[in-house]
């Protein structure tokens, strides 16, 4: 008899009962139906900014536009400017932090239990380069990014 069937038997039975046993190490596959994008990214300005500041209408749509902010306004959505304040709110706390921790002397944060208890729950990364808004033509959108080190949303590191 061959050595290499029960080995093979074995290892898939081992297989097959460890997926029962131990959490599966990969997030589950989204179902085909999702859309998967990365905000913040989007496609050059000027395939955005002719599509106005509102969602356009549907005929407006090409695949060099696909990506564009404009996609995602929900004129339905309720809560938009409740959203937006809590959103001013966080970055300003993150921006008095920075300069807090600016401010701060190498002895003062010694004593305060070092860089890593010093570490704020919300930080602005800043990249070099200008963006510019896909909504409104001639307007700096910025090249800072809040980000977080703290799962605070279930969804990934980027604020």
């Amino acid at each position: 008899m061959n050595v290499f069937v029960p080995a093979a038997f074995g290892v898939a039975a081992i297989s097959f009962v460890a997926n029962f046993l131990a959490p599966p190490l990969t997030p589950p596959q989204p179902p085909p139906s999702a859309v998967i994008h990365c905000e913040g990214y989007y496609p050059p300005t000027e395939d955005c900014i002719p599509l106005g500041t509102t969602r356009p209408s549907w005929f407006k749509k090409k695949r060099s536009n696909t990506g564009c902010p404009q996609w995602q306004i929900d004129k339905q959505w309720g809560e938009r400017g409740i959203f937006v304040s809590k959103l001013k709110d966080i970055e300003a706390i993150a921006k008095e932090f920075e300069q807090i921790l600016a401010d701060i002397t190498t002895d003062d944060a010694a004593k305060l239990g070092g860089e890593d208890a010093l570490k704020p729950l919300i930080w602005i990364r800043r990249d070099r380069g200008v963006a510019w808004s896909r909504i409104q033509d001639g307007i700096i959108a910025g090249n800072s990014e809040f980000y977080s080190d703290v799962n605070l949303s279930g969804g990934g590191d980027n604020v």
